[in-house]
This record gives C-alpha cells, structure tokens and sequence, in this order.
C-alpha cells in the first residue's frame, strides 16, 4: 500500500478549502489568508521553510520580507504559496522522483515563482508533483509524471506548468500519491495517473495518461483524497466512496477496495467528508459525526451522541471543532498529538475523541500530514490569534523555542496575529494578519 498522507487544496478566489470540503494532496497542509504575510518552523533541510537555509528552527521565523502573501500549502518537503497579485510560488525539494527511492533534488531555500503568470485561482500538490488551475478555467500540471500523474499524455517528468489538454472548464484538484483528480464546471469528475487498487474510480485498475471522466454524474460537489482512497459528496447530499479499502475506510461492510464510486449508506443530509490514512470521517447536516475503517467497524458509525459538531480535520490523526468552542482529537497519540495530556497507543476512528486541553476557543486546527514520518505534530489557533502546538518536537516545529515532546497545548511563539497555519511532516508554516510569511 501507498504512503498516506491528509490532503488539501487551496481554492483561492472562492474563498473555501476546497480540499478539505474537500480536495487535496499527499501529505500536503493548506490554508487560505485573507490579509497578507507567513511564517514558517521546524526542519528546513530540504529548505522547505523558505527562508533562504536548509535550517532547522524552534521557533517562527520570517520567510522573506514580503508581506503580500494570501495562502499557503505544506507538504512533507514541498511548500507553495501564493501572493496576492495572483503570482505562485514553490520551495523545499526540486526534481523531485516519483519512484520508490527519497526524494531527490537540489533544495530551493527560497520561494521561487511558478512560471510568470499571475492568474492563479487554485493549487495543490500530489506526493511528487503540482496541480494549479487559472482563472480562465484552464488546467496546468508540473513535477514527477512516472505514472501519468499529470494528465498530459506522457510519463516524462515536467519543470515548468503545462497544460493539460485545452479545457476551459476545470475548477478545482487534488493531488493523490501518484495520480490526480479535478472537478469540471458541469460538476463531471474526472482522473488520471496510477490506478493500482481502482483509486482513479474509472472502474478499471489501469493507469491513464490523461483525464478521464467517472461515471456519467455532473453532481459531484466536492472531493477529498489521501494515499489511495476518496470519499465524494454529490449536491443532493449523498456520500460515495472508491479505492483502498483494506482497513474497511470505504464504509461499504467490506475490505475490498472498489474500482468505481460506490454509494455509501442511503442518508441524503451528508454535510462534508474527510479521507485519512485507511479511515474515512462524515459530517451530516445535523451535528452529528460519523467515522469508518482502521477500527472494527466497516460501516460508518457515530462517534457519540453530540450534535454540535462544526468542522473536521484530517491528517496523521484526526480533530474535530464544535460549535461551543472545544476541540476534539483521536487517533494515534504515540507523540502525544492529541493533546489530552496523554502518549500512548491512542484511539480508533470509531472511538469516543477526546478532549484537547478545556479551552472553548478554538477556531481552527492542523494535523501533522504524514502518519509515517514519525514526527506528529498538531496545531491550532485561538478566538484571540494566538496559535498553539503539541504533540513531537524534534525539530521545533511546535516553534515554542524548544525541542521537546508536549502532550497538551502550549503556545507558539510570536504573539496573538494569527490568521492561518498549515503543517507539514516535520515543519509548519503560518500566515499574520498583517501578510507575513513564517516559517
């Protein structure tokens, strides 16, 4: 099976996280800012914080002077951002491989720009390669291709964005571990690139080179991937669900993995879904939320009784925010990343979340991206802008000043300006209100 990492996209002018309602990539953070400026920490050595060093730093440090930053992205060793005048730009690894070996390249220590155009509308990354689509609707690929991940017909590695064919429609991405997937305007789903266990949906296990289009529905709503399975809303509320299925994260009473969207359960009232590493999570437009795989059961099942819950996260573990404040965590906790004070084996996805620290707060919260980096982190920021972080320390990217473990919230440091954060597999990046860029 395929490393899993939380996937998320930025769709920038529509102002939503399409990835996480829904759309995304491996091992990838991704946060939209509203004003502009971003800050990053942690480990820098394959110069994925930007700030001109492969570096390691315990505490936020400015990438750059700008301060004209609008969102941001990070991955295990990739970052992205994008600036307010429309332009993109990349750092960390370059060249990147998209076999079975590391990660190759000469590390960019700087954010460098994407190509020269400024009329960016969204972006995400898959584990070796980026997607971005403009503003005219057009779709543009770039990075590792072994797999045909980027749609353009070939397996030849790109440097530079190329299009993929000559559509005007497309309008939102999500980049999965070696393929990829997009929402066209006619609400049609479309996909390509490596289709070992069916995670393309096209109910075939063969590769495709370039997009090819998922059943005949034109109401797909919203999509979100991790490693090798996806779980879709259709706009009349129903949830489906294809790929992977060994830990049963399809819901559907099986562990067998499906090469072709499958309807999971008959409730119409679906609000938003979330694919994790071998789990799948659904929010329903009651406040209830319900989780499937890893754990023994293989059909979605309610996490308790509560029906106030707002929004969900999803990464190496997993949070969940009510709507009185209080965030909520379960899933591994050997680093201590759930943050209920507690390290140790964690909980299942169809276990009880526990309670992170008792404020009643929080607005947001990040996931470390990558279950099998080691280094899990979690974070999240606070009615007043002050952001928090617990879980692994090792390479300061709770960028409290320190490198040790913390099993509860305890402050990042730089104040009470936060506006957005997106976490990596060892480093974080953060947005102020003011437009600045740390890392």
């Amino acid at each position: 099976m395929r490393r899993a990492g939380a996937l998320a996209v930025v769709a920038l002018f529509a102002g939503v996280l399409a990835g996480m309602g829904q759309l995304g990539s491996t091992g990838v953070g991704a946060a939209e800012v509203s004003a502009s400026g971003a800050w990053s920490w942690g480990n820098g050595g394959s110069g994925q914080l930007g700030d001109g060093t492969t570096a390691t730093y315990p505490n936020p440090t400015q990438s750059g002077g700008d301060a004209d930053w609008r969102s941001i992205a990070a991955g295990d060793l990739l970052s992205l951002g994008q600036k307010q005048d429309g332009t993109l730009w990349a750092w960390g690894v370059n060249n990147p491989s998209d076999g079975d070996s590391e990660v190759g390249g000469t590390p960019e220590a700087v954010p460098g720009q994407v190509g020269t155009d400024a009329d960016w509308k969204a972006f995400t990354t898959g584990a070796f390669h980026g997607l971005a689509v403009k503003v005219d609707g057009t779709l543009w690929t770039w990075g590792g291709n072994g797999a045909g991940q980027l749609g353009d017909g070939t397996t030849t590695d790109r440097a530079l964005p190329t299009q993929v064919g000559s559509g005007t429609d497309w309008k939102a991405v999500a980049g999965g571990y070696l393929y990829s997937l997009a929402l066209k305007t006619d609400g049609t789903l479309w996909a390509w690139g490596e289709n070992e266990v069916g995670q393309l949906g096209d109910g075939t296990t063969t590769d495709r080179l370039r997009p090819k289009k998922i059943g005949t529905a034109s109401n797909w709503a919203s999509i979100s991937s991790t490693g090798d399975h996806s779980l879709a809303l259709r706009t009349d509320g129903t949830l489906w669900a294809w790929g992977q299925n060994g830990g049963g994260q399809l819901g559907d009473g099986t562990r067998t993995s499906r090469s072709s969207p499958k309807r999971v359960g008959t409730t119409t009232d679906w609000k938003a879904a979330e694919a994790g590493d071998g789990y799948s999570l659904a929010l329903k437009a009651d406040g209830t939320l319900w989780s499937v795989g890893t754990g023994s059961e293989l059909v979605l099942t309610q996490l308790g009784t509560a029906e106030n819950w707002a929004s969900i996260y999803a990464g190496a573990h997993w949070f969940g925010l009510k709507t009185d404040g209080t965030l909520w965590a379960w899933g591994s906790n050997r680093q201590g990343q759930l943050g209920d004070g507690s390290i140790g084996e964690g909980t299942f996805a169809d276990d009880d979340p526990v309670q992170v620290g008792v404020a009643t707060d929080w607005v947001s919260a990040a996931a470390g991206s990558d279950p099998n980096s080691g280094y899990e982190h979690s974070l999240g920021i606070r009615k007043n802008g002050t952001l928090w972080g617990w879980g692994n320390n090792e390479y300061g990217q709770l960028g409290n000043g320190k490198a040790v473990q913390r099993a509860t919230p305890g402050q990042v440091e730089g104040g009470a300006s936060w506006a957005t954060v997106s976490t990596g597999g060892a480093h974080s990046l953060g947005v102020k209100v003011d437009g600045t860029l740390w890392s």
